[in-house]
């Protein structure tokens, strides 16, 4: 579907506000409320803007229930409402979608809590590489808690002895996660 078509809140994770009280105005949606803007509206706008035309990674990091992907919905349905949205849910349907389409067009890939996307089995830094070097612009936009975040781009632990069934992933998501 095309990004302006999607208005589905648990599709897009978005969760679910405060229940209105019964004195609330009529007309405001339960489902989905309305938007209170964001302190960083304006530099996710400015972010969007630059990469309209070469396509990246914009990953939305903070608290829990901070309204990161209600945030980025609204500046996508309103930036990019014309671009096809791809919400893959699990790693594999992501890496399986690139597979099969070796030059996708324009294509927004919507990774909310991100933090699912890597690890064990998780898309991989080449994968990200060769959406980001797609011929079409590729916007790809997640969210992530901070604290998890934190915890995924800490070095590794230099202390115990290395195995690559740990480490690999834990590399992958690092440099996933820092190549914004």
């Amino acid at each position: 579907p095309r990004a302006g078509q999607i208005t589905d809140r648990a599709l897009l994770g978005i969760h679910p506000s405060i229940p209105l009280p019964s004195i609330a105005d009529p007309s405001l949606s339960p489902v989905l409320p309305l938007y209170i803007p964001r302190d960083i509206d304006a530099d996710v706008r400015t972010w969007i803007t630059a990469h309209h035309q070469s396509g990246g990674f914009l990953l939305l990091a903070g608290p829990a229930a901070a309204g990161k992907t209600r945030c980025a919905y609204e500046l996508v349905r309103d930036m990019l409402s014309d671009w096809p949205m791809f919400m893959p849910s699990t790693p594999a349907q992501l890496t399986d979608y690139i597979h099969a389409n070796r030059s996708p067009e324009k294509l927004i890939v919507w990774l909310n809590e991100t933090q699912n996307f890597l690890g064990p089995n998780g898309i991989t830094t080449a994968t990200v590489r060769r959406l980001l070097a797609s011929p079409q612009p590729v916007i790809i936009i997640g969210t992530i808690w901070r604290q998890r975040y934190d915890t995924l781009i800490a070095p590794p632990d230099t202390t115990t002895p290395a195995d690559d069934t740990i480490s690999v992933p834990s590399r992958d998501a690092r440099e996933i996660l820092t190549m914004l």
